[in-house]
């Protein structure tokens, strides 16, 4: 499924042929956006009440910001931010905000969150949710990682405790992330204590 969706994101128009945000139809009160890092700047010309800013820090004005730390690489641990973003969003639409997902350029981790959020919101599988972001904002191109990601979310039926055979593979991700981070944590006090000076004293 995921291949197949990758392949055709090749055809799809660069990000320049797309305005900075789009709405993304949901069946909560409020509006969700997806876009460009560009959009958070002015969140007023479009109502936008809180935003979720993925990999960039907060651009915005406004302080009801959920900042995540995710790079867009295929490597990246998508799956682990999920509950935080639903929780966000689903507050926020709910009372009627409106609320802004946006990444550096609007085409990978936010449109994969705004499909998970989907996908949890109303039951849709992958291809549906997929299909729904991508009409509002056609220059979306999720990396291949999260498309996987994305593909084992919706064989755990969008929860990430359960016991199935993909629920298995989720807990080797999530233990393979663990000894990942825990290597890293370990290995930067090496590294600052080795590392020269950029200048003489």
């Amino acid at each position: 499924m995921w291949r197949e969706l990758e392949a055709s994101q090749r055809r799809h128009p660069p990000v320049s042929a797309c305005a900075d945000l789009a709405a993304v139809p949901c069946s909560l009160p409020g509006q969700l956006f997806v876009g460009h890092a560009d959009a958070a700047a002015n969140p007023s010309a479009h109502g936008i009440t809180a935003i979720i800013a993925l990999g960039t820090g907060n651009l915005s004005p406004l302080h009801d910001v959920l900042c995540i730390a995710i790079v867009d690489m295929e490597d990246a641990f998508l799956l682990e931010h999920l509950p935080a973003c639903y929780a966000f969003l689903h507050a926020r639409l709910a009372a009627g905000g409106n609320v802004l997902v946006h990444c550096a350029y609007g085409q990978s981790r936010s449109a994969a969150i705004c499909v998970a959020f989907l996908m949890q919101l109303d039951g849709l599988r992958f291809p549906a949710a997929y299909a729904i972001v991508q009409a509002a904002r056609p220059c979306i191109y999720i990396n291949a990682g999260f498309l996987r990601q994305l593909e084992l979310f919706d064989a755990m039926q969008c929860s990430l405790t359960g016991h199935s055979v993909a629920h298995a593979t989720y807990r080797t991700m999530c233990a393979h992330e663990h000894k990942r981070n825990t290597y890293a944590v370990r290995l930067l006090p090496f590294e600052l204590a080795t590392s020269a000076p950029l200048h003489d004293p």
